[in-house]
């Protein structure tokens, strides 16, 4: 499924109904809203320096109100979590353990999720340094099985083992250093691992460049059993517009989907 609409950021209540229209038929048991995900910036200190712009806020905003929405239909709600990832890749390695501990989301964000009424202890994190250090040792078991072809400096998924061709990272030394598409696979496969059964994926222009490539990656290098991933997109559009894009994927057809 691809559906596109243009919204204002100002019509909320217009994009959530829409939204929830276009989504709500896809929603069960244990499904898992991530609503969106925070590229930081900072100092020599470890300080935050950067904030969201208005349309990943937007995001994050109709991210929460799809989670209550999906909340208040009784056959539906059990099991439903709300999610984020956090880009953390420029905290310096030596001060990402302490980082992790005392981060804190930004003030527009805590604010959002107070008017829902959500703690920000409930939001589960996902940070991208620990998805990409799992898929590194993920890839090694995946070479060994013979997944990976190394085409001069990066690897590709083998087409006959896995019906894919796609660019999976850099060859370094004889590890796979994980692109941005191969992070998002292992974070699916670890939704997996934690119950989910259903995910919602809300996300900006950057998280488009990889055109939901990664999903048809979890599915085919994990074997993934999420009943349904779907990936909405918030594209910039000018004069505070944007698109929001829905591409859905099951297991049975994610690689007719591309």
């Amino acid at each position: 499924m691809l559906e596109q609409r243009l919204f204002k950021v100002t019509e909320r209540e217009s994009a959530l109904a829409w939204l929830c229209e276009q989504i709500a038929p896809f929603l069960g048991p244990r499904t898992l809203i991530d609503c969106g995900h925070f590229l930081l910036e900072v100092d020599a200190h470890g300080h935050i320096t950067n904030g969201p712009d208005a349309i990943t806020a937007f995001g994050f905003e109709l991210g929460i109100r799809l989670y209550r929405s999906a909340c208040d239909v009784p056959a539906a709600a059990e099991g439903h979590a709300l999610s984020f990832l956090v880009g953390d890749f420029a905290y310096p390695p030596a001060l990402r353990t302490q980082a992790k501990q005392l981060f804190r989301l930004p003030r527009v964000y805590q604010l959002l999720l107070k008017d829902a009424g959500i703690h920000e202890e409930e939001l589960l994190l996902f940070y991208e340094s620990q998805l990409r250090n799992r898929a590194i040792r993920r890839s090694k078991t995946f070479h060994k099985q013979k997944m990976f072809l190394q085409v001069q400096d990066v690897f590709r998924l083998r087409p006959e083992t896995t019906g894919l061709a796609d660019v999976v990272g850099k060859v370094q030394g004889n590890v796979c250093l994980p692109f941005c598409r191969f992070i998002l696979a292992q974070k699916l496969a670890d939704e997996e691992a934690m119950r989910y059964r259903r995910v919602v994926n809300i996300y900006d222009e950057r998280m488009y460049m990889c055109r939901g490539n990664f999903v048809p990656m979890y599915y085919a290098m994990y074997q993934g059993k999420l009943e349904i991933t779907i990936n909405v997109y918030l594209l910039p559009a000018g004069n505070d517009r944007c698109y929001l894009e829905i591409r859905r994927f099951t297991p049975r057809t994610y690689a007719d989907v591309l």
